[in-house]
């Protein structure tokens, strides 16, 4: 029987993060007997009429998409269209995290949605059809967990999927990478500028041929918070499996940077110890895209350092503790003060990330995280506007609240789009959206001057003020409210007197959870 897996464009290039979960799945069908094979659209980036043909070319059984972002929505409803003309009675299957959405994604032709891990489901699902899958109707699968799916035009949701054990997913870790072209994710050794690290440190590195990867070694977070899709349950591979995996790499593609790319890096600290001081014999450079303030101390941040840590990334996303807790981030603003001074001390490369725009978010609070900038000291920092995606708490606030009236449309106007991109930001504030816009302006402003001398950083800063001001000006008219948002970035005073609360989204949205249908839970981040 043979499988294609479809991984769809997320950006304008094609991205550099392994396609880690398509890799663990293909391993697991091939030791199931099925001939596999990925067709790569975010890297080879073909046109629909030659993804088509491919597809024609190979003539699968089952076809199943791999939407790690919901992102992805356009793509994926436009070209299953197609594929369903081209292989008619061709069962096609969807995991990722696009998975929220199922019941539009049925609509557009999707078989089966797969929740959650899909590594115990997929295979029982490809049992059920005992080796007959052209023109055949989905057989009973409703007590596998872990599916959506239509029945008798009713929408079947059997809930999460059951989760593989650790020892068992080891083996997809020690990939031999032949469904994908590994050496589009392998790269010369670039060390970010935005770091702000001395790049002569890394010539060693950069200039023998040596090469860097980015890479996943955990599934999950510790934690939910109300605006992240991604709420897959935490899970961490042995340290040993972990440092094995590292080796490999190192030894059979010469790589010597590793960019880990977990959601949440760190978890106990013992772990994270043991990690510490093995890697360290390795001899690499690494660093880790994503981690908790709450779970970071000085002993952890230096043995990582003494390891080869050169960089480590926090989500901040506010320097207002109300919006931290409308977030769900369970942390308190002096974590977050904690884990930059941590990183001062130790002269740890850190690039603070933010999220503005929240449905609290008020100028007091865009004035706390302006301060908070200031405070840091980081020339180099990622600003977001609030990006609100299906399978969060966040999404369901703006469905319920008549931000979102049509959820297809919706979805459509944010495929292909990043949090950087203004034009798909939902202004849930009582602000105005050019002065969040500005807002966001000055944050960057503020970041990348706040290491000029006292004197000529408020000089530098007092005319981007000016601009700004201008432009409201322009925007809004001469008005009271304009005349507000100008004392605003001029002064930094808040003379609306309005007050964000100190809500978690997620507790202020169960109430209107109480009723909704199982796949509605998933859709709504109600599933962890």
């Amino acid at each position: 029987m043979r499988f294609l897996f479809i991984y769809p464009p997320l950006r304008d290039v094609g991205d550099l993060f392994l396609p880690s979960g398509i890799l663990a799945l293909s391993s697991i069908l091939k030791n199931n007997g099925w001939t596999v094979d990925v067709l790569n659209v975010d890297v080879e980036r073909i046109t629909d009429e030659e993804v088509i043909a491919y597809i024609k070319k190979y003539n699968p059984d089952a076809i199943g998409w791999s939407a790690v972002a919901s992102t992805a929505y356009g793509y994926i409803k436009r070209m299953t269209q197609k594929i369903k003309n081209l292989c008619v009675g061709v069962p096609i299957f969807l995991g990722g995290n696009l998975c929220s959405i199922s019941e539009l994604l049925l609509k557009c032709g999707i078989d089966i949605v797969f929740i959650g891990e899909a590594e115990i489901s997929l295979v029982k699902v490809l049992e059920r059809y005992g080796g007959e899958f052209i023109g055949k109707k989905i057989p009973d699968i409703s007590d596998i967990k872990g599916v959506v799916y239509y029945e008798n035009n009713e929408i079947i949701c059997t809930g999460i999927s059951e989760k593989m054990t650790i020892s068992d997913s080891i083996p997809s870790l020690e990939s031999t990478f032949d469904e994908i072209d590994i050496n589009y994710y392998i790269t010369d050794i670039i060390i970010p500028s935005h770091y702000g690290l001395d790049q002569n440190n890394y010539l060693d590195y950069m200039k023998s041929g040596k090469k860097m990867i980015i890479l996943m070694i955990q599934k999950g977070c510790q934690n939910a918070c109300t605006f992240c899709h991604r709420n897959s349950r935490y899970t961490v591979y042995a340290v040993d499996v972990v440092i094995k995996h590292i080796e490999y790499l190192k030894k059979k593609y010469n790589i010597y940077y590793f960019r880990i790319c977990s959601e949440s890096f760190i978890g106990k600290k013992k772990w994270i110890l043991d990690f510490a001081a093995k890697v360290k014999d390795l001899d690499i450079i690494f660093d880790i895209l994503g981690a908790r303030v709450d779970k970071v101390d000085y002993e952890i941040l230096s043995n990582l350092k003494n390891s080869g840590m050169i960089a480590i990334m926090f989500g901040y996303e506010s320097g207002n503790q109300a919006i931290l807790n409308q977030m769900g981030k369970n942390v308190l603003l002096e974590d977050n003060y904690k884990a930059a001074e941590l990183c001062d001390e130790l002269h740890i490369a850190s690039t603070p990330q933010f999220i503005i725009g929240y449905p609290g978010e008020t100028v007091t609070t865009l004035l706390d995280t302006k301060k908070f900038v200031k405070k840091l000291k980081k020339t180099n920092i990622s600003c977001n506007m609030l990006q609100v995606l299906p399978g969060t708490p966040i999404y369901h606030y703006a469905y319920v609240h008549g931000y979102i009236k049509d959820e297809d449309s919706y979805l459509m106007s944010v495929s292909d789009k990043d949090a950087a991109e203004f034009d798909s930001f939902i202004n849930m504030t009582c602000m105005h959206s050019s002065y969040i816009k500005v807002m966001r302006y000055i944050i960057l402003k503020v970041a990348r001057y706040s290491v000029l001398p006292r004197p000529l950083y408020f000089i530098v800063m007092l005319f981007y003020n000016l601009l700004a001001s201008a432009y409201l000006v322009l925007k809004l008219g001469i008005s009271i409210s304009t005349f507000k948002y100008i004392a605003s970035v001029l002064f930094g005073i808040d003379l609306f007197g309005v007050y964000a609360e100190s809500i978690n989204i997620r507790e202020m949205m169960r109430p209107y959870a109480v009723d909704l249908k199982c796949y509605e839970r998933i859709k709504y981040g109600y599933f962890m």
